[in-house]
């Protein structure tokens, strides 16, 4: 039973995993593969500047983003690896709001350059 249950987890984080690269790597191919602008859209979409309000961080909305890695950096401290494993792949999944899997305006196209960077991304992160 627990054999089955991590492998189902370990499929799960890949599908999340695969997701936010499939969303990251349109935005990286749509900046010109610049890694600063992909941080700059990283902090745009996890959590948009908005005026000062109550549910704010520093100028920052509590975002489902920021939600869900609090709760994932939690469980890691806790020890409690379920949870940070459900924390990653509903972020995986669900984060960042309005980032769709499918581009509004274009395709991602497979370009040796786009090959190289996906590849190389998911060797560092089977790595870790």
């Amino acid at each position: 039973m627990r054999i089955a249950l991590d492998i189902v987890g370990a499929l799960l984080i890949v599908g999340a995993f695969s997701a936010q690269m499939v969303r990251w790597l349109r935005v990286l191919q749509r900046e010109h593969y610049e890694a600063t602008s992909l941080a700059r859209f990283l902090g745009r979409w996890s959590a948009p500047a908005v005026r000062p309000a109550a549910s704010t961080i520093s100028g920052r909305p509590i975002t489902l983003s920021v939600i869900v890695l609090g709760v994932f950096v939690v469980t890691l401290i806790a020890g409690t690896i379920p949870l940070a494993v459900t924390a990653s792949v509903l972020y995986g999944w669900t984060c960042p709001r309005g980032l769709t899997l499918r581009g509004r305006t274009s395709r991602l196209v497979w370009t040796r350059r786009l090959v190289t960077v996906a590849s190389l991304a998911s060797l560092l992160a089977a790595l870790v």
